[in-house]
């Protein structure tokens, strides 16, 4: 049986007292039993034969009994520490008796020491020492086999603490000295209390007595002994008392004096007796010394077969992990040249089909990408490379960009999106937004996905709340749900099983790889989170992220949500009255939260009729009446000027919030400011309160109706120029698809740059001084990019270190961006440590890489204008005078809404062109730019593209104070006027597909 090291339980059953006796080891026991007995048989007729007295036999005799004992009492003692059991305390400390016995037994021998003995008294104490002596020891027996029969001697058994095993042992040594010392002076200085034993060197009568009693003393320890279960050690015992036995019959019953045979004879038997026990211990100890050097070995020979095995499991993982980036860098070029090009082509001038079917690649490409990217990700987990960072992150942000990504595919699809983040979440937390973000896109996606088609309009609402919070941490909770399909218990329970979809027809309906859900899973737990949900077939699903974070050094409650450079401080809509009109409870029950967080007093009515009844009862003053068309139509703005004209003393103000076929209001009358209810930021909506109150400026951006269309082109400044304004770029890429796709994008950016193919090449010109800003690829032959980034950054400093020397003016450092392939995390720090300032890996979607360009670019010069900006004065001859298409895309296909915003439309552009040739008129470029700014967003909302973009023309030329600008585009702005308004009567007139004339 083989028995693990270090385990009490398991160690235990290694030693003799605690293994069972086995069939040899009886033969053996016995044989030495009937060998004693023989022996004895020879020997006991000749008891009384008289021998020669050997003076240096008593003194070997006694010392070979005290170390015997000894080395038997300190191996036992040794096993009990072990083991702790009292059986074998006992055991050890009657042998630690004996011991004591045979040392006063050989220092009372007369004669030897002196004719009285060492111990100087009388003629009785030796005889009295050595049945005392033989008389102890069986009691000492009789309590082990008392012990052992309570408690066995498996490990543990009757075990004391550990630190009480050594105060245990002292206290069975002192007890052991103490009774050994007490018979001793029983013996010596009451000896004459004691009963005739010896007369000289011959026995009397009464020593067949006591001798008789002893023995019979000693055949009960051994009948005790024999009744129970035997271990080896119990065994050896047994032989132990049996040559006990003939020593005492030999020694003090057969023999007639001191140094017969019998005398003799029984000093034999006492040796063996006293050897019986140590011998067996000794092998004992022999065995497991054995075994321990042999496990040792064995140990070692384990560990150095672990050591290889993970030596090539680090091997086999690294190889996996290279793998797994040259799989990510293989894939990632081409799908750069893919993606880059569909950004190129939506850019050129395309007919309406054909950026439908751009858009449809663009969306196939990415679908690809993102199949490409699970089944990445699911194969770093499996390699256990899967990392989690913990670094300042801002959640609101992170969810915020989450769905302003995701709005698009929910526009697509026909579902709401709408988003709320919680105010009191901190501002700054230490996470992984990567990872969270990785996350929540999969969560939010895939409601989208399986809420869309449905009979009714699919909604999604994605929220991010604090529950928990500490001086250290906080716990957040982000909440996805969705009126979709909802699942069953079956599909619940593989949820988050790899490869796994509801079932067959799911997967064809809806796509994707099954991997999703596992992976967000998986890094939920390794953000020390978790994932839930709860859903019924047809009652739509919640899913429940729920991750803690520690608060980041500095960070203060309350400002989820308000990273945005752009979200105006509380101060801005503190102690604004706010009127919250809508019977959407929970987007209203957001917007109250939002607003009363930010230091604003609201009150919530659930209609338009109810707040006119309210109106009366509220404080005068200015008020901002916030409008949740969730209730009510935004048809309905002559309700809420009657209201306000039937209340003098109120100054009111209005937010209107757009839902489904009002998601985008018409923003025709300055006293209105409307917004999108999809994906409503906490910052958006207080930037409107603040613009409707009029405490910061309205921007065209904060109310943009229509969706973003890419800008024309903008002119690319020539290289001298891009050169003198800090503004030239230099790409490093070798791969000729990648390079055609780079360059591309950055003339679609009026960006203007130099190319090379390598690193060294790239260092060359470097030097030259031109550049501001270095784009490069890290893999390449001969220098890489981390060896072209640590080269600049030495010489940098190299040159930096001569002019500081020098008291002269040290340059800015160059900008080195990386633009890789290699998609895995470390390839980001790889190129921090190199010395490069930031990273994005391919394929670098053009919006993508316009914002991170232009965050490391040099700002442009005031008369330059920005990439996406057009020139002051640029004019833009109409296309066509109203796509229709444009509105429909915003409001549905609704034929009687379409005629509603047209109609609005119409008359409310009649009444602004009118204030804008008044105001041209009169020579006010002021009131011309604020009329045109009102209009601009209006026209293209509407489908109006071309006027709106003369309407921008016109703002941006009035605000630059080119007159004859302005007058060229006042020109081109009452013809497209003009043909506007023919083409909407057109329109108006003929069928939209309803029944009204």
């Amino acid at each position: 049986m083989e028995h693990s090291l270090g385990s009490p339980s398991d160690s235990g059953s290694a030693f003799l007292s605690t293994l069972d006796a086995d069939t040899r080891q009886r033969r053996v026991a016995v044989a030495a039993i009937f060998a004693s007995l023989l022996i004895f048989l020879a020997i006991a007729p000749f008891a009384r034969v008289a021998l020669p007295q050997v003076g240096a036999f008593i003194p070997i005799y006694q010392t070979a009994l005290v170390t015997s004992d000894l080395i038997t009492t300190v191996l036992l003692f040794g096993q009990y520490s072990f083991l702790r059991s009292r059986a074998l305390l006992v055991l050890g400390a009657g042998y630690l008796f004996c011991a004591c016995m045979a040392v006063a037994h050989g220092l009372s021998f007369p004669g030897l020491f002196a004719p009285g003995g060492a111990l100087g008294a009388g003629p009785q104490t030796t005889a009295w020492l050595y049945f005392l002596w033989h008389g102890g020891f069986p009691l000492f027996v009789l309590a082990y086999v008392h012990w052992k029969g309570r408690s066995g001697l498996r490990a543990g058994a009757h075990a004391p603490a550990k630190g009480s095993v050594r105060r245990s042992i002292v206290g069975a040594i002192l007890c052991t000295l103490a009774l050994a010392l007490a018979l001793v002076l029983l013996s010596t200085a009451g000896h004459d209390a004691l009963p005739v034993l010896m007369r000289g060197n011959q026995d009397d009568s009464g020593k067949l007595l006591v001798a008789v009693c002893t023995w019979i003393l000693s055949l009960v320890a051994l009948l005790a002994l024999w009744r129970k279960a035997h271990s080896v050690l119990d065994l050896w015992l047994m032989v132990t008392l049996v040559a006990w036995l003939l020593d005492i019959a030999l020694s003090s019953v057969l023999n007639g004096a001191r140094f017969d045979l019998g005398f003799y004879g029984g000093r034999v038997y006492g040796l063996l007796a006293s050897s019986f026990v140590l011998i067996v211990l000794l092998l004992e100890s022999s065995r497991l010394y054995g075994e321990l050097a042999t496990a040792h070995a064995r140990e070692r020979q384990r560990s150095a077969e672990l050591e290889v095995a993970r030596n090539e499991a680090d091997a086999a993982a690294q190889a996996k992990s290279n793998f797994l980036a040259a799989m990510s860098h293989e894939i990632r070029t081409p799908m750069n040249g893919v993606i880059g090009m569909i950004d190129v082509l939506a850019c050129s001038s395309l007919k309406s089909p054909q950026v439908a079917m751009v858009d449809l690649i663009r969306e196939s490409a990415f679908s690809l990408l993102s199949i490409i990217e699970d089944i990445l990700d699911f194969s770093k987990i499996e390699a256990g490379h899967m990392d989690v960072e913990s670094e300042p992150m801002a959640v609101g942000e992170v969810v915020e960009k989450v769905c302003v990504m995701l709005n698009r595919l929910a526009e697509k699809q026909g579902v709401e999106l709408s988003l709320f983040t919680d105010p009191e979440i901190p501002g700054l937390v230490l996470g992984d937004a990567l990872r969270l973000r990785q996350i929540l896109i999969n969560l939010v996606n895939n409601a989208i996905k399986f809420s869309a088609g449905g009979k009714t309009t699919g909604r999604v609402a994605v929220r991010a709340v604090l529950v928990e919070q500490g001086a250290q941490s906080v716990t957040l909770e982000f909440q996805v749900i969705d009126n979709g399909i909802g699942m069953g218990e079956a599909t619940l329970a593989t949820l988050f099983t790899a490869f796994t979809q509801a079932d067959v027809s799911t997967t064809r309906r809806f796509g994707g790889t099954g991997l999703g859900l596992a992976i967000s899973g998986n890094l939920a737990q390794r953000m020390g989170g978790s994932i839930a949900v709860v859903s019924a077939p047809g009652a739509g699903s919640t899913f429940t992220l729920r991750l803690p974070f520690a608060r980041a050094a500095g960070a203060q409650d309350g400002t989820a949500g308000a990273q945005d450079g752009a979200a105006p401080p509380p101060s801005l809509v503190a102690g604004l009255s706010c009127l919250i009109i809508g019977n959407g409870k929970t987007l209203s029950g957001d917007l109250v939260t939002y607003l009363a967080n930010a230091g604003a007093h609201t009150r919530h009515v659930a209609s338009l009729e109810a707040a006119g009844r309210l109106a009366p009862s509220l404080a005068p003053g200015p008020w901002v009446w916030v409008v949740n068309t969730e209730a009510d139509s935004p048809a309905s703005l002559d309700r809420l000027r009657a209201i306000a004209r039937s209340n003098p003393g109120l100054t009111q103000h209005f937010v209107v919030i757009g839902h489904g076929p009002h998601r985008y209001p018409p923003q025709f009358d300055a006293d209105r400011i409307s917004v999108d209810g999809n994906v409503l930021t906490r910052a958006a909506l207080l930037r409107a309160v603040a613009m409707a109150a009029g405490r910061v400026p309205c921007q065209d951006e904060q109310s943009a109706l229509a969706p973003a269309r890419h800008a024309p082109a903008p002119l690319a400044l020539s290289r001298e120029e891009a050169r003198r304004q800090r503004r030239l770029i230099l790409v490093v890429e070798d791969n000729e698809i990648n390079q055609k796709v780079i360059m591309q994008q950055l003339s679609l950016l009026g960006l203007t740059a130099d190319l090379t193919s390598d690193g060294l090449q790239a260092l060359i010109r470097w030097r030259s001084g031109d550049y501001a800003l270095i784009v490069t690829d890290l893999h390449m032959p001969g220098m890489d990019g981390y060896q072209l980034a640590s080269v600049i950054r030495a010489e940098e400093q190299e040159r930096a270190n001569a002019r500081i020397h020098a008291a002269e003016a040290v340059d800015p450092p160059v900008r080195i961006l990386a633009l890789t392939a290699n998609a895995l995390k470390t390839e980001a720090q790889r190129c921090k440590d190199a010395g490069m300032d930031d990273y994005m890996s391919k394929p670098a979607p053009l919006s993508d890489l316009q914002d991170l360009l232009e965050r490391w670019l040099p700002k442009p010069s005031p008369a330059t204008p920005a990439p996406g900006e057009r020139s002051p004065g640029l004019l833009h001859l109409p296309a066509g005078p109203v796509d229709v298409e444009v509105l429909r895309s915003l409001v549905g296909e609704d034929p009687q809404v379409v005629r509603e915003f047209l109609q609005a439309f119409r008359s409310s552009a009649a009444r602004i062109a009118q204030e804008v040739e008044q105001a041209y008129c009169a020579g006010s470029a002021a009131r011309t730019v604020a009329a045109v700014h009102k209009l601009k967003s209006a026209a293209r909302s509407v489908g109006a593209m071309a006027l709106g973009d003369l309407c921008a023309d016109m703002e941006q030329v009035g605000a630059a104070g080119q007159i004859d600008a302005l007058s060229l585009a006042f020109q081109h702005f009452k013809l497209e006027m003009a043909t506007v308004d023919q083409h909407l009567a057109e329109i108006l007139s003929g069928d939209l597909g309803d029944s009204t004339p």
